[in-house]
């Protein structure tokens, strides 16, 4: 359960289908493929705001930091650097808060790949949700088909073996406007956490504190 309280996302009922029809899936639900902009954009707030942090601790310009941030490879990398800069220069309370703001951020990054490296589909039985589905489900359901289809013999065994083939259903889920709303909301929230701990890292006090630590 997220701040907002919204119920997560429900699995698709086997009884309804997958709908194939004209345009792309998103843009058979706008409202909701706005929110899953919506969340990449945020995101990129949110990582401006480590970046900042870093800056902050580095003592870097701007521009040099972000370009630091951006060159680290992975998640991994930033909140270990991050992490690294903490112990060096925050207080003990300073770098206890840093952690759970980094707890926190893991947390929402795991909501957000989910939303933004998902695939997605509509369901005619569903007008007011997003169908997902996860990317590597359907990597292996495609490998297993062209598998079976190349082992198969010759082009008529081939042809039979395309026509006769049952793919695996992938675990759809549906998200609603409130799952994604819910998403929204804490990226929201430690978007504004990661400002306020920035701000307070600004200040004279904050500062003194570090020398003192």
């Amino acid at each position: 359960m997220s701040l907002m309280g919204y119920p997560m996302p429900r699995p698709l009922p086997q009884t309804s289908k997958i709908t194939d029809g004209k345009g792309w899936p998103l843009e058979r639900r706008p409202e909701l493929a706005c929110c899953i902009g919506r969340v990449a954009a945020i995101w990129s707030r949110i990582e401006e705001r480590l970046s900042s942090i870093i800056n902050h601790l580095l003592g870097a310009e701007p521009r040099r930091g972000m370009t630091m941030f951006q060159a680290l490879s992975g998640t991994a990398d930033k909140v270990a650097v991050l992490r690294a800069l903490g112990n060096e220069y925050l207080s003990k309370d300073q770098q206890s808060r840093l952690n759970e703001l980094i707890d926190r951020f893991s947390s929402c990054k795991s909501a957000r790949d989910r939303i933004i490296r998902g695939h997605w589909y509509v369901s005619d039985d569903h007008p007011d949700a997003l169908v997902w589905a996860d990317p590597s489900d359907e990597l292996v359901g495609a490998s297993e088909f062209w598998s079976g289809f190349q082992s198969s013999g010759g082009f008529q065994q081939q042809v039979k073996f395309a026509r006769d083939y049952a793919r695996p259903r992938p675990n759809y889920l549906l998200f609603e406007r409130g799952d994604f709303d819910e998403t929204i909301e804490d990226l929201r929230t430690l978007g504004f956490a990661l400002t306020d701990f920035l701000i307070d890292l600004s200040q004279p006090q904050a500062q003194s504190a570090s020398a003192e630590g």
